[in-house]
């Protein structure tokens, strides 16, 4: 069986700042730095080896990967970085205020000023509001069903790279982490993003498919 390990890279800049990033960048902060340190040491401390490693192309997630090698002791393995694996694209509203995107959508889908109940409503809803809702205000923003197909075709390229019995460490980003654990399980997580620099532990086989072990986010190694 494939142990996959879907990591969220580390606390950056914007993270703080509360800026949108998607396709954008920033560095990681000193505080993220740390966490994904331990995050790699978690690893050391389980005895996983990895035997195949992907992350998106973008800075953030190469640099959480890196570190997290190091930590293990695997830095002469091959990184490979997957376009499909990047975050979700927001158009226009790249690099702004988070919270003022939150505010807007409020209002947009019938919340007034009532950001708390907006947040609630598409975090626990059925449908993606916040994709649909950017993408409804912004033709140039990622549409909904073409960043599920190429997180889809981010899968087809991880598990045919690996091994029956081989551990692979995947590093990605919030909402294309949470994008993926809802098309394998839709009540697996809610529409949040799970701490920077967390683990989620899968598991693929031919027989069951892509399946998941360890409660969303949560370093459980085992």
């Amino acid at each position: 069986m494939m142990n996959v390990y879907l990591v969220r890279h580390g606390e950056t800049e914007f993270n703080i700042a509360k800026r949108i990033q998607g396709w954008s960048d920033s560095p990681l902060t000193e505080k993220g730095k740390e966490k994904v340190a331990q995050t790699g040491q978690l690893f050391q401390a389980a005895h996983i080896q990895f035997d195949a490693v992907f992350c998106s192309t973008s800075f953030r997630a190469e640099h959480t990967t890196n570190i997290i090698l190091d930590a293990v002791q695997q830095n002469h393995l091959n990184i490979n970085k997957l376009d499909e694996l990047r975050e979700f694209h927001f158009g226009q509203f790249e690099g702004k205020d988070g919270n003022d995107l939150h505010r807007l959508l409020a209002k947009q889908n019938g919340f007034g000023d009532d950001v708390h109940a907006w947040l609630k409503a598409y975090r626990y809803g059925n449908q993606h509001l916040l994709a649909q809702s950017i993408q409804s205000l912004d033709a140039s923003a990622e549409n909904e069903q073409l960043f599920n197909q190429r997180l889809q075709r981010a899968w087809y390229k991880i598990i045919g790279q690996g091994l029956p019995e081989s551990n692979i460490l995947v590093v990605s980003h919030g909402m294309s982490i949470v994008a993926m654990l809802k098309a394998i399980d839709a009540q697996s997580t809610i529409y949040k993003s799970p701490p920077n620099a967390s683990v989620t532990h899968l598991t693929f086989s031919p027989q069951q498919g892509l399946r998941l072990q360890s409660k969303v986010g949560e370093a459980l190694l085992d």
